[in-house]
């Protein structure tokens, strides 16, 4: 589990990065290309955080 974790922040500081550097250098890169960068970042930061509180809501109902 700890490995699956150090996978998840490398993942998300690399994409964080990515945007800032587009957007603060402004950096011309396909609009698709960024549209899709910027949703894939929205829905991985999405699914880790409520990932967590469904995981939490389990252990206290006794799951999984």
């Amino acid at each position: 589990m700890k490995r699956y974790c150090d996978v998840k922040s490398i993942v998300i500081i690399i994409l964080t990065l990515a945007i800032m550097i587009v957007t603060v250098f402004e950096i011309q890169v396909n609009k698709e290309l960024l549209m899709v960068i910027c949703t894939s970042y929205g829905s991985i930061i999405t699914y880790l955080f409520t990932k967590k509180d469904i995981d939490t809501q389990n252990k206290d109902k006794g799951g999984k």
